[in-house]
């Protein structure tokens, strides 16, 4: 779990895919990701949003 800023001075308490807070950092970029969440009682597929860091290009 983090805090997201989002444009517009917006911050939101979500899930983040990086559990290792050696590879975060404050104002580092994120970007909205769909992560497998389990299965309804009808055997579907269900999803929930994530942010996962952004990689940087070197």
């Amino acid at each position: 779990m983090g805090y997201i800023e989002l444009p517009g001075f917006l911050k939101i308490q979500t899930r983040i895919t990086e559990a290792d807070p050696d590879r975060l950092r404050i104002g580092q970029e994120m970007e909205l990701v769909m992560e497998p969440f389990g299965q309804d009682t009808q055997g579907r597929d269900v999803v929930t949003f994530a942010f996962s860091p952004v990689e940087e290009v070197s």
